[in-house]
Protein backbone atom coordinates (compact mmCIF):
# COMPACT_ATOMS: atom_id res chain seq x y z
CA UNK A 1 0.00 0.00 0.00
CA UNK A 2 2.83 2.40 0.90
CA UNK A 3 4.57 1.68 -2.42
CA UNK A 4 1.34 2.44 -4.27
CA UNK A 5 0.94 5.75 -2.43
CA UNK A 6 4.53 6.83 -3.20
CA UNK A 7 4.09 5.89 -6.87
CA UNK A 8 0.86 7.90 -7.02
CA UNK A 9 2.54 10.96 -5.48
CA UNK A 10 5.42 10.80 -7.95
CA UNK A 11 3.03 10.53 -10.86
CA UNK A 12 1.08 13.52 -9.56
CA UNK A 13 4.19 15.73 -9.21
CA UNK A 14 4.12 18.73 -11.58
CA UNK A 15 6.40 18.66 -14.60
CA UNK A 16 7.98 22.05 -15.35
CA UNK A 17 8.82 22.79 -18.95
CA UNK A 18 12.39 23.92 -19.62
CA UNK A 19 12.92 27.34 -21.13
CA UNK A 20 13.75 26.88 -24.82
CA UNK A 21 17.20 28.05 -25.94
CA UNK A 22 17.92 29.49 -29.38
CA UNK A 23 21.55 29.23 -30.50
CA UNK A 24 22.43 32.04 -32.88
CA UNK A 25 25.40 31.82 -35.24
CA UNK A 26 24.15 34.02 -38.08
CA UNK A 27 21.39 36.56 -38.77
CA UNK A 28 17.92 36.67 -37.23
CA UNK A 29 15.41 39.03 -38.82
CA UNK A 30 12.24 40.41 -37.17
CA UNK A 31 10.69 37.71 -35.00
CA UNK A 32 9.89 36.84 -31.36
CA UNK A 33 12.35 34.53 -29.58
CA UNK A 34 10.27 33.11 -26.74
CA UNK A 35 13.11 31.65 -24.68
CA UNK A 36 16.79 32.27 -24.00
CA UNK A 37 19.37 33.20 -26.62
CA UNK A 38 22.91 31.82 -26.72
CA UNK A 39 25.81 33.08 -28.85
CA UNK A 40 28.66 30.53 -28.78
CA UNK A 41 32.34 31.41 -28.65
CA UNK A 42 33.85 32.16 -32.03
CA UNK A 43 30.46 32.91 -33.62
CA UNK A 44 28.71 36.17 -34.57
CA UNK A 45 24.97 36.65 -34.10
CA UNK A 46 23.23 39.57 -35.82
CA UNK A 47 19.74 40.60 -34.70
CA UNK A 48 18.43 42.75 -37.50
CA UNK A 49 15.32 44.89 -36.96
CA UNK A 50 13.86 46.97 -39.74
CA UNK A 51 12.36 50.46 -39.53
CA UNK A 52 8.80 51.28 -38.49
CA UNK A 53 8.21 48.69 -35.81
CA UNK A 54 9.52 45.45 -37.31
CA UNK A 55 11.83 44.26 -34.53
CA UNK A 56 13.51 41.24 -33.02
CA UNK A 57 12.20 40.60 -29.49
CA UNK A 58 14.06 38.26 -27.12
CA UNK A 59 11.90 37.21 -24.18
CA UNK A 60 14.51 35.20 -22.25
CA UNK A 61 18.03 35.81 -20.97
CA UNK A 62 20.92 36.26 -23.39
CA UNK A 63 24.36 34.69 -22.94
CA UNK A 64 27.18 35.87 -25.21
CA UNK A 65 30.53 34.13 -25.55
CA UNK A 66 31.00 35.16 -29.16
CA UNK A 67 29.87 38.47 -30.68
CA UNK A 68 26.32 39.84 -30.56
CA UNK A 69 25.32 42.63 -32.97
CA UNK A 70 21.93 44.18 -32.21
CA UNK A 71 20.14 46.64 -34.47
CA UNK A 72 17.00 47.81 -32.71
CA UNK A 73 16.34 44.65 -30.65
CA UNK A 74 14.09 44.57 -27.57
CA UNK A 75 15.56 42.33 -24.85
CA UNK A 76 13.02 41.60 -22.11
CA UNK A 77 15.51 40.16 -19.59
CA UNK A 78 19.26 40.23 -18.96
CA UNK A 79 22.16 40.28 -21.40
CA UNK A 80 25.43 38.74 -20.16
CA UNK A 81 28.60 38.82 -22.24
CA UNK A 82 31.02 36.54 -20.40
CA UNK A 83 34.09 36.35 -22.59
CA UNK A 84 32.12 37.76 -25.51
CA UNK A 85 31.45 41.17 -27.04
CA UNK A 86 28.30 43.15 -27.83
CA UNK A 87 27.41 46.00 -30.15
CA UNK A 88 24.00 47.60 -29.52
CA UNK A 89 22.93 50.13 -32.14
CA UNK A 90 19.90 51.38 -34.03
CA UNK A 91 18.25 49.50 -36.83
CA UNK A 92 19.70 50.48 -40.19
CA UNK A 93 16.84 52.94 -40.78
CA UNK A 94 17.80 54.83 -37.58
CA UNK A 95 14.26 54.50 -36.24
CA UNK A 96 14.44 51.97 -33.39
CA UNK A 97 17.02 51.86 -30.57
CA UNK A 98 18.13 48.71 -28.78
CA UNK A 99 16.32 48.37 -25.43
CA UNK A 100 17.17 46.02 -22.54
CA UNK A 101 14.53 45.69 -19.82
CA UNK A 102 16.97 43.95 -17.44
CA UNK A 103 20.70 44.24 -16.73
CA UNK A 104 23.70 44.22 -19.05
CA UNK A 105 27.00 42.67 -17.88
CA UNK A 106 30.24 42.62 -19.88
CA UNK A 107 33.05 40.67 -18.20
CA UNK A 108 36.11 38.55 -19.08
CA UNK A 109 36.15 40.04 -22.57
CA UNK A 110 39.18 40.85 -24.69
CA UNK A 111 37.27 42.44 -27.57
CA UNK A 112 35.61 45.78 -28.21
CA UNK A 113 31.99 46.39 -27.12
CA UNK A 114 29.72 49.39 -27.69
CA UNK A 115 26.25 50.70 -26.87
CA UNK A 116 25.58 53.82 -28.91
CA UNK A 117 22.76 56.07 -30.07
CA UNK A 118 21.97 56.95 -33.66
CA UNK A 119 21.04 60.20 -35.33
CA UNK A 120 17.47 60.43 -33.96
CA UNK A 121 16.52 61.69 -30.47
CA UNK A 122 15.50 58.31 -29.02
CA UNK A 123 18.34 56.70 -27.06
CA UNK A 124 19.36 53.10 -26.34
CA UNK A 125 18.13 51.97 -22.93
CA UNK A 126 19.31 49.62 -20.20
CA UNK A 127 16.49 49.72 -17.66
CA UNK A 128 18.44 47.82 -15.01
CA UNK A 129 22.18 48.07 -14.28
CA UNK A 130 24.99 48.38 -16.83
CA UNK A 131 28.21 46.76 -15.57
CA UNK A 132 31.53 46.53 -17.41
CA UNK A 133 34.13 44.86 -15.20
CA UNK A 134 37.16 42.58 -15.25
CA UNK A 135 37.90 42.88 -18.97
CA UNK A 136 41.14 43.07 -20.92
CA UNK A 137 43.09 40.39 -19.06
CA UNK A 138 44.70 39.06 -22.27
CA UNK A 139 47.71 41.26 -23.19
CA UNK A 140 47.19 40.29 -26.83
CA UNK A 141 43.49 41.19 -26.75
CA UNK A 142 41.76 44.36 -27.93
CA UNK A 143 39.29 45.20 -25.20
CA UNK A 144 37.65 48.59 -25.38
CA UNK A 145 34.20 49.97 -24.59
CA UNK A 146 32.06 52.88 -25.75
CA UNK A 147 28.76 54.02 -24.20
CA UNK A 148 27.29 56.99 -26.04
CA UNK A 149 23.88 58.43 -25.23
CA UNK A 150 22.69 55.43 -23.20
CA UNK A 151 19.83 55.80 -20.71
CA UNK A 152 20.53 53.54 -17.70
CA UNK A 153 17.71 53.08 -15.20
CA UNK A 154 19.87 51.73 -12.36
CA UNK A 155 23.61 51.97 -11.74
CA UNK A 156 26.39 52.12 -14.30
CA UNK A 157 29.72 50.65 -13.19
CA UNK A 158 32.94 50.54 -15.23
CA UNK A 159 35.71 48.99 -13.15
CA UNK A 160 38.95 47.03 -13.23
CA UNK A 161 39.35 46.97 -16.99
CA UNK A 162 42.60 46.98 -18.94
CA UNK A 163 41.76 48.68 -22.21
CA UNK A 164 43.86 48.27 -25.34
CA UNK A 165 41.53 50.74 -27.07
CA UNK A 166 40.12 53.64 -25.00
CA UNK A 167 36.99 53.47 -22.87
CA UNK A 168 34.68 56.31 -23.96
CA UNK A 169 31.69 57.37 -21.83
CA UNK A 170 29.77 60.16 -23.59
CA UNK A 171 26.49 61.84 -22.71
CA UNK A 172 24.99 58.91 -20.81
CA UNK A 173 22.03 59.44 -18.47
CA UNK A 174 22.27 57.25 -15.36
CA UNK A 175 19.30 56.97 -13.01
CA UNK A 176 21.32 56.12 -9.90
CA UNK A 177 25.12 56.00 -9.51
CA UNK A 178 27.91 56.20 -12.09
CA UNK A 179 30.90 54.36 -10.63
CA UNK A 180 34.32 54.05 -12.25
CA UNK A 181 37.54 52.76 -10.75
CA UNK A 182 40.60 50.62 -11.36
CA UNK A 183 40.55 51.11 -15.13
CA UNK A 184 43.81 51.37 -17.05
CA UNK A 185 43.75 53.83 -18.67
CA UNK A 186 41.02 55.86 -17.02
CA UNK A 187 37.86 56.30 -19.15
CA UNK A 188 37.28 59.41 -21.24
CA UNK A 189 34.29 60.83 -19.39
CA UNK A 190 32.32 63.65 -21.06
CA UNK A 191 28.79 64.95 -20.48
CA UNK A 192 27.49 62.10 -18.33
CA UNK A 193 24.81 62.70 -15.68
CA UNK A 194 23.79 60.62 -12.65
CA UNK A 195 20.64 60.84 -10.55
CA UNK A 196 22.62 60.18 -7.36
CA UNK A 197 26.43 60.25 -7.50
CA UNK A 198 29.36 60.12 -9.92
CA UNK A 199 32.32 58.39 -8.28
CA UNK A 200 36.00 57.59 -8.81
CA UNK A 201 37.34 57.98 -12.35
CA UNK A 202 33.93 59.24 -13.53
CA UNK A 203 33.63 62.26 -11.21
Amino acid sequence: MKKLMIFSLLCAAPIFAQTPVTTCTGMIQPTVITGDLDVPAGKTCTLFSTPYGNIVEVQGNVTVQGTLLSYGTHFLKNVTANGGAISFRYDFGNQIPTIVDGDVLITNSNNFSAITKGTVPAQPQVKGNLTVTGNGTDPDGWFGFTAFGVVVGGNMAVSNNNAKTPIFLYENVVGKNLNCGGNNPAPTNIGNTAGQHKNGQCK
